[in-house]
């Protein structure tokens, strides 16, 4: 979702157009129900997610952890992070019921294929998206990096 609202792709006007002329219902879904609720999933608004989950929504958290602060800028920034903070407090104190859903969800007729397991592990990730080299690099370099190329493409297709 959040690459959808990156700078390099809101600018592509014309693709926009298109998409939005040959895929109406989903550009219609996106504009008026993904992006509102992914807007209140990032401000600690829990009562837009109905039904089991076994995987929550923690970005918000690991974004303040990581010490990118997204309510700085904005008029209801206290709230905000009271919000997310609360939000946090609650998917710790019912891990334990997010973690029954999928094992629940990870056991009913699934068998894991162990040459596939590093599939899942961060280094390989790692490595498949950045690279050796980006791998080793840190967080900054690699997405000053991404977003020169991002720019680049961007440019490509339509430009200024």
């Amino acid at each position: 979702m959040k690459a959808l609202e990156l700078p390099q792709l809101m600018r592509l006007e014309m693709t926009w157009r298109v998409l939005r002329r040959n895929h109406t219902d989903s550009a219609v879904m996106f504009e008026k129900t993904l992006k509102p609720f992914m807007k209140a999933l990032n401000e600690g608004d829990e009562s837009v997610v109905s039904g089991l989950v076994s995987l929550p929504h923690m970005v918000p958290l690991l974004k303040l952890m990581e010490g990118e602060d997204a309510v700085e800028n904005s008029e209801r920034g206290c709230q905000l992070l009271y919000n997310i903070l609360q939000s946090s407090r609650h998917i710790a104190n019912h891990a334990n019921d997010y973690q029954q859903h999928a094992q629940t969800l990870l056991t009913a007729g699934w068998d894991p294929v162990p040459e596939l397991l590093e599939v899942f592990c961060t280094e390989f990730a790692m490595r498949l998206f950045w690279g050796h080299a980006g791998a080793q690099l840190g967080k900054k370099e690699r997405y000053e990096k991404f977003d020169k190329i991002l720019t680049v493409l961007s440019n490509k297709l339509e430009p200024a």
